[in-house]
């Protein structure tokens, strides 16, 4: 009940400042540009560190909304996307909008997600709300536990004058996932979180600003639990609330720039359920750059003391780095060039990492996780038709601070949820890509490798390959994702992924989207880790409107 009068008090508060902001700003001129339509294959940057996080979609829904068509990654500046053409008899004078997608299928399948909106002027502003679920996996029932069902709701603000920017946010997360007959105790387990968040910038000159913000929220997790079941604390729920202001200074002038801050993190247990109730860490940084059109060169290092840095009294991650932009003759895009090398070190929080890695509990709050690390980051452009990207990191375990994640095996699973370990590791990963258009079509083809130590949820390989076809008024879309992953424990059918949307009116889009295509038709399950499996296939109905 305080969960849900807090989202009625932020809904109502950001409401107000929709009206109010409609009523100063109606004869603004805006030109809003909704997401590209059109798709293809292409991995971003090997995920290594605070950045390993998996892809967890085929599980749980996405939490940023639902598109018809998948996006396709830019190709070359010539691209017309359907939505630009969709806005280019919009009315100028209109600065508020709406947009949203809403769908059902099998099986059991429904998604929505509605917004908005102001993207222009000096006060923007973004409500969204959305819903997705699906119930029944591979011909297993909901009634047996093989179900996911996530809600969001969203809304920032901000309010800007020529020295000041004051920027506020509030969300409010919840996902209830089915444990599939796995427990005899329980049966799903519901996973919420309520956050806030303040910023406010301020500019003493064009050299010097200010930073300050304070972020936090509270996570909760709760199981359905049989009443006479005798579990450990950690097992049945948890409950964290996490704090983190945060100050930083920034001066820069003729291409020099240089950031001084100090920031401080704290997680709770306000549940109990662990043996230690709070983590503490307390980062102090610097920075210092140099850039112009077309090199950025940065060094930055930092001092992080706290009571979860593992057995160090201190921590001191550093990095260097340099990124070009360099002009080519065989195209107007520049070719751009990334390297960079240190210690990476963050403390994982408990809602990212349970969010993140299905059935899965913590028993402790983690500790600090500090890697080595080398990276590399290539991408070329042949014209406007080609794009070639390489992608690759290198990192190992420092300081003794191993990474933190679920060990999807039996001697750690109990009553239905498997449990956590910290693991020096050393990992290469790659990402490589090719993207090609002629006319209206755009095909690619992705290779993600893991050639040292694999991370939880992970196949050593995966190869993708996409086309996505688009007429040039944007009247019918079509795209279709094949992916095969590789490995000793991976699933030898590939995933087969489409979407096909029309155009019925200037505000309205219908669509057919499928996803893992083949398992749905042959009601077989595909294993995500451990002892379960996920969505293994569903397909859909949607419309999407804009006004």
């Amino acid at each position: 009940m305080k969960a849900n009068r807090l989202i009625l008090m932020l809904a109502a508060a950001f409401s107000g400042a929709v009206v109010t902001a409609q009523n100063v700003n109606d004869s603004e001129n805006a030109e809003i540009t909704l997401p590209d339509v059109s798709t293809v294959i292409s991995g971003g940057a090997p995920k290594v560190g605070k950045s390993a996080v998996p892809d967890f979609s085929a599980v749980l829904p996405k939490t940023e909304g639902t598109e018809i068509v998948p996006r396709m990654p830019e190709v070359g500046s010539a691209e017309q996307t359907s939505s630009s053409v969709l806005l280019a008899a919009a009315p100028l004078e209109k600065t508020i909008y709406a947009e949203g997608v809403a769908g059902l299928g099998l099986p059991g399948f429904f998604t929505g997600n509605f917004s908005i909106y102001r993207q222009t002027g000096a006060n923007p502003f973004k409500i969204t709300f959305g819903h997705e679920t699906v119930n029944g996996y591979a011909n297993h029932s909901l009634n047996s536990g093989y179900f996911d069902k996530n809600t969001h709701i969203d809304a920032e603000k901000t309010f800007s004058t020529r020295k000041t920017t004051l920027f506020l946010y509030g969300a409010y997360y919840s996902e209830d996932n089915g444990l599939q007959n796995k427990s005899d105790f329980i049966s799903d387990v519901t996973k919420d979180q309520l956050g806030a968040g303040i910023s406010f910038d301020v500019r003493f000159t064009d050299d010097v600003s200010l930073k300050t913000s304070l972020k936090g929220d509270w996570y909760k997790r709760y199981g359905t639990v049989a009443g006479d079941a005798l579990l450990d604390d950690y097992e049945k729920k948890a409950s964290i609330l996490d704090f983190n202001p945060e100050i930083l200074f920034e001066w820069g002038t003729f291409g020099i720039y240089s950031e001084l801050g100090v920031s401080y993190e704290l997680e709770y247990d306000a549940g109990k359920s662990f043996d230690e109730h709070n983590a503490n860490r307390v980062d102090f940084s610097v920075l210092f750059g140099w850039k112009n059109e077309n090199i950025n060169v940065y060094a930055q290092a930092a001092v992080v003391v706290g009571n979860h840095i593992g057995d160090n009294d201190v921590v001191v991650p550093f990095e260097a780095g340099v990124d070009f932009d360099i002009p080519v003759p065989f195209s107007s895009r520049a070719v751009r060039l990334s390297a960079a090398g240190g210690i990476d070190s963050y403390l994982p929080k408990v809602s990212a990492l349970e969010k993140a890695y299905a059935f899965s509990a913590l028993n402790v709050l983690p500790e600090e996780t500090s890697d080595w690390f080398g990276s590399l980051n290539v991408n070329v452009p042949v014209k406007d038709i080609l794009t070639v990207t390489l992608d690759g990191v290198f990192c190992t375990t420092a300081f003794g601070n191993g990474t933190v994640q679920p060990v999807y095996k039996e001697t750690y699973f109990k009553n239905g949820q498997y449990f956590y370990s910290s693991e020096d590791m050393t990992q290469v990963n790659t990402d490589a890509g090719i993207s090609f258009r002629k006319g209206i079509a755009t095909f690619s083809l992705n290779w993600k490798s893991f050639w040292g130590d694999l991370p939880a949820t992970e196949v050593p390989n995966k190869i993708s390959g996409g086309v996505s076809l688009q007429d040039k008024k944007a009247r019918v879309n079509f795209s279709s994702v094949i992916a095969f992953e590789l490995g000793d424990d991976a699933d030898s059918v590939p995933v087969v992924d489409f979407d096909c949307s029309v155009k019925v009116s200037y505000a309205v889009r219908l669509a057919v989207t499928g996803n893992d295509i083949v398992k749905l038709i042959s009601g077989k399950s595909r294993d995500y880790a451990g002892e379960y499996i996920r969505r293994s296939g569903y397909a859909g109905i949607l419309a999407k409107f804009f006004f």
